[in-house]
């Protein structure tokens, strides 16, 4: 949908009245020309109508979305499937449909994308490897879409690397552990960084790993991250 349709589709679902939305700050002519796509609104007016409908800036993003993920998520979460199942058909067909990547999203997952076969067919990826440790570590601080793209390709990384931003990792955790769904994300990371380095064996990094995980009060939904957690101390503990 587009914005003022989707503006016009929250106000209408909830039964609001055109002059709630409007209040003082919009008329009506601008607000019919708007939900009509016939004009464009500041970011300041829409910030206000999303307040006046009870409605946060991700909730209508999903809602104009038609109550779905956004296709990099989707497509990232289906090559992570593929990958597991090792189905290089499926993750063949995700490539063919990016290779015309224009936007630095698509770019990203092309390379995610690659990289994954490679893994699976043993074939050389250092270029895309290269292309995706040079967009993670030149971004100063992470958003959510660095922490899922890293969660789905850390394994490509060198220990090293992995530590190099590690700084990144704890600065974000910092700032969305209060967005349960963000923060949810910065916690699997922690977890995924802790069985890689146990897979490795490089226990010491895994234990600093850990350190900083109970530095953090977890949220009563991650009841995975919590078992992980108790296992991997356990585990540390008994070697």
């Amino acid at each position: 949908m587009e914005i003022g349709e989707t503006v016009e589709f929250i106000r209408h679902s909830k039964n609001i009245s055109i002059k709630q939305v409007c209040g003082d700050y919009l008329t009506r002519q601008t607000y019919y020309r708007f939900i009509k796509n016939n004009l464009d609104i500041s970011s300041k007016k829409l910030l206000y109508i999303l307040d006046n409908l009870n409605v946060n800036v991700d909730e209508f993003l999903f809602i104009s979305n038609n109550f779905k993920q956004y296709k990099e998520f989707i497509d990232m979460d289906t090559a992570k499937h593929y990958f597991e199942c090792r189905n290089i058909e499926g993750l063949n067909h995700i490539l063919d449909s990016y290779k015309d990547s224009k936007s630095t999203k698509e770019k990203n997952l092309f390379a995610l994308v690659k990289v994954l076969l490679a893994t699976l067919t043993e074939e050389d990826c250092l270029t895309e490897r290269t292309y995706l440790s040079n967009y993670l570590i030149n971004i100063e601080t992470w958003s959510h879409y660095e922490t899922v793209l890293f969660n789905n390709c850390m394994f490509i990384f060198e220990s090293c690397f992995i530590e190099m931003v590690f700084s990144k990792v704890i600065l974000n955790l910092d700032k969305y552990n209060t967005l349960r769904y963000y923060g949810n994300e910065s916690i699997r990371m922690f977890v995924n960084m802790l069985i890689l380095f146990i897979q490795r064996q490089e226990y010491d990094k895994a234990s600093e790993i850990l350190a900083k995980i109970e530095d953090y009060q977890l949220n009563d939904d991650c009841l995975y991250e919590r078992c992980c957690v108790c296992l991997f101390l356990m585990a540390l503990l008994a070697s």
